[in-house]
């Protein structure tokens, strides 16, 4: 990709905020050209290593305490080392309105 091309590109992510965080990070080290390596889980699977339901840990996504892989908008995938670092570091979930 043509240099001119990434600063385009970087200087669109700076100026859109509706990209999260997470997304950003993501989209800038893809242009960096630093893609991260290591297994890759799904979201059902995540949630069952970490006792959660998949709706819980994509609360956790969305409060930056995990990062996931969109391929597509329904498929999502999570590096199996975050999981297990956010397992083992014990994982607090919003729990709702108790009643």
């Amino acid at each position: 990709m043509k240099s001119s091309t990434k600063q385009m590109i970087t200087v669109a992510l700076a100026a859109d905020e509706t990209i999260d965080s997470t997304s950003r990070k993501q989209l800038a080290q893809a242009l960096a050209g630093k893609q991260r390596a290591g297994k890759q889980i799904g979201t059902k699977e995540a949630a069952a290593i970490l006792g959660i339901h998949p709706i819980s840990l994509r609360r956790l996504e969305k409060r930056g305490a995990i990062s996931a892989v969109r391929l597509s908008k329904r498929r999502i995938r999570w590096f199996l080392e975050d999981v297990t670092r956010l397992r083992d570091q014990g994982v607090e979930i919003d729990r709702g309105v108790e009643k």
